[in-house]
């Protein structure tokens, strides 16, 4: 099943995914790429709240439609609070969650 994070965000079909289910899913911070917001591949797009060095990566809190989500990214990206941006998430790294 194709899941649609948001309208005019590209479609990802999760390799996990039960057939015909729009399941809940999870997906691991370090996993989600961060683009420019207008990236046609952007499978959602956001606003950071904030962003933390956290050691070996960047901890950035991001604003979206579907709620916030973390995304650990690295220290040489320059996303600043306030500064839009579109997120990547890699069909093989979106696990479907068991609500059962």
């Amino acid at each position: 099943a194709a899941l649609r994070f948001a309208p005019g965000g590209a479609a990802l079909v999760p390799a996990h995914a039960p057939r015909g289910a729009a399941p809940r899913v999870m997906v691991r911070p370090e996993q989600i790429a961060l683009v420019p917001a207008d990236d046609a591949g952007a499978h959602l797009r956001g606003r950071v709240q904030a962003r933390y060095f956290n050691g070996g990566h960047m901890d950035y809190r991001i604003a979206t439609d579907a709620g916030a989500i973390v995304v650990h990214g690295s220290t040489g990206e320059e996303w600043g609070p306030g500064e839009g941006v579109g997120l990547v998430f890699d069909a093989a790294r979106v696990w479907p969650l068991d609500d059962g």
